[in-house]
Protein backbone atom coordinates (compact mmCIF):
# COMPACT_ATOMS: atom_id res chain seq x y z
CA UNK A 1 0.00 0.00 0.00
CA UNK A 2 1.46 3.32 -1.18
CA UNK A 3 0.72 6.78 0.93
CA UNK A 4 1.30 8.83 -2.24
CA UNK A 5 2.00 8.52 -6.19
CA UNK A 6 4.24 11.30 -7.15
CA UNK A 7 4.73 11.66 -10.85
CA UNK A 8 6.13 13.69 -13.09
CA UNK A 9 5.27 13.14 -17.00
CA UNK A 10 7.07 13.96 -19.66
CA UNK A 11 5.53 14.73 -22.87
CA UNK A 12 6.87 11.60 -25.64
CA UNK A 13 4.89 9.48 -27.93
CA UNK A 14 5.63 5.91 -27.49
CA UNK A 15 3.47 2.93 -28.50
CA UNK A 16 4.94 0.22 -26.03
CA UNK A 17 6.12 -0.46 -22.54
CA UNK A 18 5.80 -1.25 -18.78
CA UNK A 19 2.58 -0.26 -17.54
CA UNK A 20 2.40 1.72 -14.32
CA UNK A 21 -0.56 -0.61 -13.20
CA UNK A 22 -1.68 -3.88 -13.86
CA UNK A 23 -4.74 -4.13 -17.08
CA UNK A 24 -8.07 -3.63 -15.89
CA UNK A 25 -7.01 -1.90 -12.46
CA UNK A 26 -9.23 0.73 -11.19
CA UNK A 27 -6.98 2.84 -8.83
CA UNK A 28 -9.62 5.42 -6.77
CA UNK A 29 -7.04 8.54 -6.44
CA UNK A 30 -7.36 12.10 -4.79
CA UNK A 31 -5.12 14.52 -6.64
CA UNK A 32 -3.44 16.93 -4.34
CA UNK A 33 -0.64 18.49 -5.96
CA UNK A 34 -0.22 19.18 -9.31
CA UNK A 35 2.18 21.86 -11.74
CA UNK A 36 3.09 22.44 -14.85
CA UNK A 37 6.87 23.78 -15.96
CA UNK A 38 7.86 25.58 -19.32
CA UNK A 39 9.20 22.83 -20.85
CA UNK A 40 5.91 20.61 -20.76
CA UNK A 41 7.09 18.55 -18.21
CA UNK A 42 3.96 17.97 -15.42
CA UNK A 43 4.10 16.90 -11.92
CA UNK A 44 1.27 15.17 -10.46
CA UNK A 45 0.44 13.72 -6.93
CA UNK A 46 -2.28 11.72 -6.07
CA UNK A 47 -3.58 10.15 -3.12
CA UNK A 48 -5.42 6.70 -2.43
CA UNK A 49 -8.85 7.47 -1.18
CA UNK A 50 -10.43 3.80 -0.60
CA UNK A 51 -10.51 0.45 -2.18
CA UNK A 52 -9.46 -0.53 -5.85
CA UNK A 53 -11.31 -2.50 -8.42
CA UNK A 54 -9.25 -4.98 -9.93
Amino acid sequence: MADEFRMFCCPAVQGTGRRFFPEGYAARLTRVDARTFGNGVTYVAYRPTGSHDA
